[in-house]
């Protein structure tokens, strides 16, 4: 609901990766919700945040009473596919420079977006 919140996945090796960056209304752990439970990253609060929790069964009532709630995940589960197919079609086809600039890109029209606040 407010703040920002840190997206990382550690290795077995303890290497951390940081997947990206949440801010206010976005959705995270859906997979673990809706899914098997495992959650596939670690969540962690850059700021002090506001977070709205659900369980599962209430989300699946809600879902079955307004459809619309199904289809506001399933967006962002397609923007989230379609991201993830970028990275790896930009790791496996690209050039270390453009991957390089587009890094740096990606960071600047996120510092500038922060900025808007």
């Amino acid at each position: 609901m407010s703040g920002s919140l840190r997206v990382a996945k550690t290795a077995a090796a303890g290497k951390e990766t940081i997947l990206g960056t949440l801010f206010q209304g976005d959705i995270f752990a859906a997979p673990p919700l809706l899914g098997n439970g495992i959650a596939p990253a670690t969540v962690t609060a850059e700021t002090d945040v506001q977070v709205l929790t659900t369980e599962r069964e209430v989300l699946l009532a809600a879902i079955r009473e307004n459809p619309e709630i199904a289809l506001r995940i399933l967006a962002v589960f397609n923007q989230r596919l379609q991201q993830l197919h970028e990275t790896v079609d930009g790791l496996v086809s690209q050039r270390a420079i453009v991957r390089l600039a587009r890094f740096i890109y990606y960071f600047a029209a996120l510092a500038r977006y922060e900025d808007g606040r």
